[in-house]
């Protein structure tokens, strides 16, 4: 609640009105319409002076909000010497949080993680310029992780953790990113998609200082990446939506109709060693077999390229439909229609094989099937399949395509998507990530 200067003096102008004029009332209030227009503006009684409809519960109370221009003095009689002078005690509200929550109602903070790990989403600073709060981790137990779909303090990261024991993290919101104002405890970064040295696309729903916007549409998503691989509507005006569905709270791309998003420019070193994680979740609605939801399509002699499709109209068998390569893999036996998962593909043409993983686990391969080399330039198709002849809806999350990577690395990339995107149960139990994200 701010106070303003003027209502101040208002309330003092009302006082010596009514003390010089001798204004008496027999009903124990006195009531104001400023505007005769029959509603209330102000009321005062025994209790004390209300702006507003109602009736006064403390000697000043205001209906609404107020607005200080200069100085108030709390507690005081002398003038301030700061705009806000407090003599005495101050109470503020605080929110108890513990399980996951994006909501933050306070800014002050008590996390209890005593019965489980918690993640607090932060809100976009882009939105929220001068937001502040302070996470209070209570319990010994667990960890507390505050995650920011931008970065925080400037730095290749989007969260911290407070770890092995209570502790403390202030955070102040300026332009499009946080900044820690104050720690203390065990405080550790948490690991990002820029760590690998060989990432060649990072597409991220989750940050919107990436995306061009018409309304609510996005237009553009940019490639985080440092290859600058960006992905862009078809020029058909075919946008997806942000923000109007979510994935665990999480904002998300809604993908409908022809919506799609592509690069006609998108290119690697040409190993053939491709690895691509797809967070997302296809809906119901696709009219054709080949309808996909990631393709890299390929306009050179041979076309070796792929999709990932549907595998049959109406459902998600997560087919990988390949051309001139091998290593195709055919309908899962589980339809993943309607659900949220992350799909990775993984081309590797060192020991002649592809695998489909759905989670973090693998659900099917091509052992020795992979004979042939993706090509070094492609199209990226998000939400489309080659030949943007069919469109799958959906929500898109998070898309991260990278080269020559190592099975650890592979994990830390399963176990940063799935943390992040609230998924972190579905990780099998063995995943080196199922307790805490990758640091």
């Amino acid at each position: 609640m701010r106070f303003s200067f003027s209502i101040i003096l208002f309330f003092f102008f009302i006082h010596s009105f009514v003390h010089a004029t001798g204004l008496k009332s027999s009903t124990g209030r006195i009531v104001f319409d400023v505007d005769n227009s029959g509603f209330q503006d102000g009321r005062m009684n025994r209790t004390g002076l209300r702006l507003g409809s109602g009736n006064a519960q403390e000697k000043l109370d205001v209906a609404g909000n107020g607005i200080v221009e200069q100085s108030l003095s709390i507690g005081r009689a002398s003038s301030p010497s700061s705009n806000l002078s407090l003599s005495g005690t101050m109470d503020v509200s605080y929110q108890m949080i513990s399980s996951n929550t994006s909501v933050l109602t306070s800014s002050y903070i008590f996390a209890n993680s005593s019965n489980q790990d918690i993640v607090i989403d932060l809100p976009d600073p882009s939105l929220a310029d001068g937001r502040l709060y302070r996470i209070k981790k209570m319990s010994a137990s667990n960890n507390v992780t505050i995650t920011s779909n931008t970065y925080i303090d400037d730095i290749d990261t989007q969260s911290l953790s407070i770890e092995s024991g209570t502790g403390l993290v202030e955070v102040l919101s300026q332009g499009n990113a946080w900044y820690t104002f104050d720690t203390s405890g065990t405080i550790t970064t948490n690991w990002t998609p820029l760590s690998l040295g060989n990432l060649l696309g990072w597409y991220d729903a989750h940050d919107s200082s990436t995306m061009t916007f018409s309304g609510n549409e996005v237009s553009d998503l940019q490639d985080k990446g440092p290859l600058g691989q960006h992905a862009t509507d078809d020029g058909a005006s075919k946008y997806p939506e942000y923000y109007q569905r979510t994935i665990n709270g999480r904002p998300a791309l809604d993908f409908q109709g022809e919506d799609l998003l592509l690069d006609d420019s998108f290119s690697s070193s040409g190993s053939g060693n491709i690895s691509l994680f797809l967070l997302a979740m296809p809906e119901e609605g696709s009219e054709f077999n080949y309808s996909s939801i990631l393709a890299l399509n390929s306009d050179e002699v041979g076309d070796n390229d792929f999709q990932f499709a549907v595998g049959s109209a109406g459902n998600f068998l997560a087919q990988i439909s390949v051309n001139n390569v091998g290593g195709g893999i055919g309908n899962s036996g589980t339809n993943f229609v309607n659900e949220i998962h992350l799909f990775e593909i993984i081309f590797d043409v060192d020991n002649d094989n592809t695998y489909r993983y759905i989670d973090g686990s693998l659900e099917a391969s091509n052992l020795g099937g992979y004979t042939g080399v993706l090509d070094q330039g492609m199209k990226l198709r998000i939400m489309a399949n080659r030949g943007k002849t069919g469109e799958t809806n959906g929500i898109f999350g998070e898309l991260i395509i990278c080269e020559d990577i190592d099975a650890s690395s592979r994990q830390k990339i399963e176990g940063y998507l799935m943390w992040k995107w609230g998924l972190e149960d579905d990780l099998p139990s063995s995943h080196p990530y199922k307790g805490t994200p990758p640091r």
